[in-house]
């Protein structure tokens, strides 16, 4: 017991030094919340500590989709594709994602009862054309612009729902990275970095949410788009912080609002 109330300590002292995360919506408000995850995420041992601060992975399950109740725990980036139940995160928490109702624990029985919600993240073009024509990439019969003046890693440039109705266009600014030979091993310049996110709708090409944002727990300013996915093809996540103690989420409607303008 003690060398569990040791390792919950280390992450609260983690949480209290890390610098602050905040994404801020400049357009599209009313459709996002921040949810806080209280106390943060609790590990089993010392090896799992370590685990959770070089990567976390969110998982969510759903409980009652229609009215945005899902369950969702942490597991290590390292352990994300062998989900043994010993490399999820001690505590799961019950979050409504449609309401602001603030978030609980979960049971043991409610988790292991739900059903994975399926989530799509990182897009791999893997044609012979760049879809990125200066500031704006190319998908199905439209171009959707950036914010942002860098495209960030392969991968991370867009996030496409599953359904395919939308996509996000991401982006960043800073200095370029340090000349390193291990990618693994550069660091942003100095720490003036930011992050932009815009969400379209794919058929009419229109902007319904755009994302302004800095995380200064990580090193790269590119670094928090590297997390962010689509689940259930209604909600966008953008997770907060190395530790992922707190997550943005945008939910778009079923159908575009007709009195939004064209980009």
């Amino acid at each position: 017991m003690k060398r569990v109330n040791l390792l919950l300590a280390g992450l609260i002292v983690a949480r209290a030094l890390s610098a602050a995360s905040v994404a801020v919506v400049t357009t599209g408000e009313e459709y996002c919340n921040t949810i806080r995850l209280p106390d943060g995420w609790r590990v089993s041992d010392q090896d799992k500590l370590s685990e959770f601060q070089r990567g976390t992975e969110y998982e969510f399950r759903r409980l009652n989709a229609p009215t945005g109740e899902y369950l969702v725990a942490t597991i290590s980036t390292e352990a994300y594709w062998r989900k043994q139940p010993a490399d999820y995160s001690l505590n799961k928490f019950w979050v409504d994602l449609s309401g602001n109702r603030r978030a609980r624990l979960a049971t043991e029985q409610e988790w292991n009862s739900a059903a994975i919600a399926p989530a799509a993240g990182e897009l791999l073009d893997v044609s012979s054309a760049d879809p990125r024509h200066g500031d704006n990439y190319l998908f199905g019969r439209n171009s959707f612009a950036k914010s942002g003046p860098r495209w960030p890693a392969l991968g991370d440039q867009v996030r496409v729902s599953d359904d395919g109705k939308w996509i996000a266009v991401q982006s960043w600014k800073g200095n370029s990275y340090q000349d390193v030979p291990d990618l693994m091993l550069q660091v942003a310049l100095d720490g003036s970095e930011r992050f932009f996110i815009d969400l379209y709708d794919v058929a009419s090409g229109k902007k319904l949410i755009s994302l302004d944002g800095i995380d200064r727990d990580f090193a790269a300013g590119d670094a928090p788009l590297h997390g962010t996915f689509w689940l259930d093809s209604r909600y966008f996540i953008l997770p907060l912080g190395v530790l992922r103690e707190k997550f943005l989420v945008c939910e778009v409607p079923s159908t575009f609002p007709d009195d939004l303008p064209s980009e």
